[in-house]
């Protein structure tokens, strides 16, 4: 029994740590840049941990009761998409800023009403999330086979490494998202810059990420 609590603490630890990942710090910057709110911010970790803990499970559940190992070649596709991913979102919010400047600026002088800008939905965090989980199953699922022979003891590790990494996602972005909201309510240019760094940093993440393959 002591050994299951220690290994389902390590799973936990393990969870905090995960959404420290280059790629996971990346593309949820992408949509933290843009929010004005920490509480929109909280959101859109929680929801990128939903749905990638979700994922893990339905995974695991699939694995631990096949004994299937996820093969390279398709743990190679998940991971390609991380970065493919990535590099569509940053180019996309870069673009849609400009578009989105652009507009306001016309708005101003025609209409003389300021924009709102542009809403983050919530579920494009939880479908990168599930990306996102896709991605690390493999090398989870693998882990979890060699060292954990009960299928319930395998879930409940996932299940909890998926709350720590609930958790320290939501964290993540409340940090990621300070900048933004600090910085813009007293210099509300800065945000142009904030916003085309972080993609621009996402971009190059994802072509470091597919290069890596």
């Amino acid at each position: 029994m002591l050994e299951i609590f220690s290994l389902l603490g390590l799973g936990f630890l393990l969870g905090l740590e995960h959404s420290l990942n280059a790629d996971h710090l990346a593309v949820i910057s992408t949509i933290t840049s843009k929010s004005n709110s920490f509480n929109k911010a909280l959101v859109e970790g929680l929801y990128w941990g939903i749905g990638h803990t979700g994922i893990l499970i339905i995974t695991g559940m699939i694995v631990l009761s096949s004994h299937f190992i996820i093969p390279e070649k398709i743990a190679n596709i998940f991971e390609m998409t991380v970065g493919i991913m990535l590099i569509f979102l940053g180019t996309k919010n870069i673009f849609g800023y400009k578009k989105n400047l652009l507009h306001k600026h016309e708005s101003e002088k025609v209409h003389a009403h300021p924009h709102k800008g542009v809403h983050i939905h919530h579920h494009k965090s939880f479908w990168i999330g599930i990306v996102h989980g896709l991605a690390g199953s493999a090398a989870l699922m693998l882990i979890i086979l060699t060292t954990i022979k009960s299928t319930t003891v395998g879930i409940l590790y996932i299940a909890i490494f998926g709350l720590g990494s609930i958790l320290s996602m939501s964290f993540m972005s409340f940090l990621i998202s300070m900048p933004s909201v600090f910085l813009t309510k007293k210099f509300p240019k800065i945000q142009s810059t904030i916003t085309l760094a972080t993609n621009m940093i996402a971009i190059l993440i994802g072509i470091r990420h597919i290069y890596s393959l």
